[in-house]
């Protein structure tokens, strides 16, 4: 999604945190999943948001966060990078 937009564009968000995600992501839709080999398993979904889920202790997923706005798709894959110790987005 273009910086200087002012409304909301679920499919250009989407396409712009599949860009940023890189290659260990599974992408569904809107839906992308990551699962490690250590078990851990991330869910993200963009819909008015962007919003991330992570594996709980019993496989039930919790919201971690969500990202509104123009970079949310920018802050989103930081956040993920940052939770899997994945490589930052570029």
């Amino acid at each position: 999604m273009d910086l200087t937009d002012t409304t909301w564009n679920k499919s250009a968000v989407t396409e712009q945190l599949d860009d940023l995600l890189g290659g260990d992501w599974n992408r569904d839709g809107n839906t992308f999943e990551y699962a490690s080999l250590t078990a851990q398993r991330v869910l993200i979904v963009v819909d008015h948001a962007v919003t991330i889920h992570e594996r709980g202790i019993n496989d039930e997923y919790f919201v971690t966060v969500n990202f509104a706005g123009r970079d949310a798709a920018h802050r989103a894959a930081v956040h993920a990078a940052e939770i899997t110790r994945a490589t930052l987005p570029r």
